[in-house]
């Protein structure tokens, strides 16, 4: 099994990505999720506290620059929770999860109905590499610091060797 191994915080960045995704007012293609797109192994190792800190790290920085924090909903920790295990298990980093499913996918199977969502993840040695890193990035800074976003979740999964993998959602009413 391929593990990626991060050297120095420019090569971690590497391993982190981030996305939009707009959806129209009460749809999402697919019709709702792929199968098995919200299966959370047993095996598993959800770190609530790590999950925390992700959360108010995010809402620190957005506090920071002038936001308003993001309000925290169970539906969008649950599409992250789903995603951080599924990278965590299958030690790949991206935005296709389990079943082939996107973010869109995860967040409307947790029944979540939203017009745009947004989700980093990452797979670092700590938390705070992880937000190091997103800041630094336009990309994900700008899933971070986008004002429309009022809601988000956030998790983190370690796998066998001892690595981070961390999801962060944000979402828009429509």
């Amino acid at each position: 099994m391929k593990i990626m191994k991060t050297i120095a915080a420019t090569a971690a960045l590497t391993a982190l990505a981030g996305c939009v995704v707009t959806l129209p007012v009460g749809t999402l293609s697919g019709g709702g999720g792929a199968a098995g797109a919200m299966d959370i192994p047993e095996s598993c190792q959800l770190l609530p506290a790590e999950g925390n800190a992700v959360f108010a790290g995010v809402n620190a920085k957005r506090q920071a620059a002038g936001l308003a924090p993001v309000q925290r909903v169970a539906t969008l920790d649950r599409a992250a929770q789903v995603q951080a295990c599924y990278m965590a298990k299958t030690q790949s980093l991206g935005h296709t999860g389990a079943g082939g499913s996107s973010a869109g996918q995860r967040v409307y199977a947790a029944c979540g109905r939203y017009c745009q969502i947004s989700e980093n993840v990452g797979n670092t040695p700590n938390i705070p590499m992880a937000l190091q890193l997103w800041t630094e990035s336009p990309g994900h800074r700008k899933n971070m610091m986008n004002r429309r976003y009022k809601q988000g979740g956030a998790a983190v999964a370690r796998d066998a060797n001892g690595r981070l993998w961390s999801s962060s959602v944000f979402a828009r009413n429509c």
